[in-house]
């Protein structure tokens, strides 16, 4: 490899530890390509596109591919042909430093909706969603990726119905009792303001492996994280994928009151959902070093010029 090759990618910074979204769902490596049994990504697009396990727990441990495989999958589930289109939102919640509840990520998940769809809305109702949600959509975070795009909004969401809903959804946030019925009843509004349109929402939560660092505090938020999600599974048409680290899975007694209650809290949850779904991880040396090198690949093939 030449030096001129390795500047590049020292520039690109090919390995970032956290790349955005779109650069994990061109990177992501389906793991029967790589000979890894299990693999669990037509399950993940069918709990985005369909009722049959609307509400989708996705486990695995720090740096299994959790995110690769939520942000490749709600790609895809966005570029197929409708109808109902499919809507992804990343919504963010690993930054909240007080407890999480059902209204926290209800509105959270308003926010997203917003931002995802910018790229459609008029200066008039982007104003509108700004006062209402308290958020700044064009600057206030990076593009969550999955359009690959800064402005164009989600793949496969015609410019007319991504501007129909936002001047629905700048209507409904406007109105000053807008979650005045709970999160559940504001959840479905959003649910019925896409269906309006035969747009389904998917909503991604996969920035929750910061929690299991071992801080106290930490474990208390994810307990209530846990907590806050069993009130959104009475809301079925709307597709909800979560990535859970292992850690909350474990079952070993640990002497911290508030990773104990957290794992309460993720069991609780884990008996009501739909599916659990584990990331299958490499059987052998052999199948570690194939997913290795098919990851090192693509991120060389992201990162570098075409003319190199």
């Amino acid at each position: 490899m030449s030096r001129e090759i390795l500047e590049s990618l020292r520039d690109a910074t090919a390995f970032k530890p956290k790349p955005p979204d779109f650069e994990l769902a061109i990177a992501h490596i389906h793991a029967a390509d790589v000979g890894i049994p299990h693999a669990i990504d037509a399950r993940v697009l069918n709990a985005m596109i369909t009722d049959d396990e609307a509400f989708t727990i996705v486990i695995g441990p720090p740096g299994s591919g959790k995110s690769s495989l939520l942000a490749a999958t709600a790609s895809e589930a966005a570029r197929r042909e409708g109808p109902p289109a499919a809507l992804p939102l990343k919504v963010p919640v690993a930054h909240h430093t007080r407890e999480i509840t059902a209204d926290l990520l209800v509105k959270a998940i308003a926010q997203s909706l917003a931002y995802e769809l910018r790229g459609h809305l008029s200066a008039i109702d982007r104003q509108k969603l700004e006062n209402a949600l308290a958020t700044t959509i064009a600057t206030s975070r990076q593009s969550s990726g999955l359009s690959g795009s800064l402005s164009a909004g989600p793949p496969g969401l015609k410019a007319v119905i991504g501007a129909a809903i936002g001047k629905d959804l700048a209507t409904l946030t406007s109105n000053a009792d807008w979650q005045a019925g709970g999160p559940v009843q504001t959840l479905l509004a959003l649910r019925d303001l896409a269906a309006a349109h035969n747009t389904r929402l998917v909503v991604i939560f996969d920035d929750t492996d910061v929690w299991s660092v071992g801080d106290q505090e930490m474990a208390a938020r994810a307990g209530s994280f846990f907590s806050a999600l069993r009130f959104l599974l009475q809301c079925p048409e709307v597709s909800i994928l979560v990535a859970v680290q292992t850690h909350w899975t474990e079952t070993g007694t640990t002497a911290e009151a508030a990773t104990r209650t957290a794992r309460r809290e993720y069991r609780e949850l884990a008996e009501r959902v739909g599916a659990r779904l584990r990331v299958p991880l490499p059987q052998s040396r052999m199948q570690a070093r194939k997913l290795m090198g098919a990851v090192i690949d693509r991120r060389v093939d992201i990162a570098l010029p075409s003319d190199l």
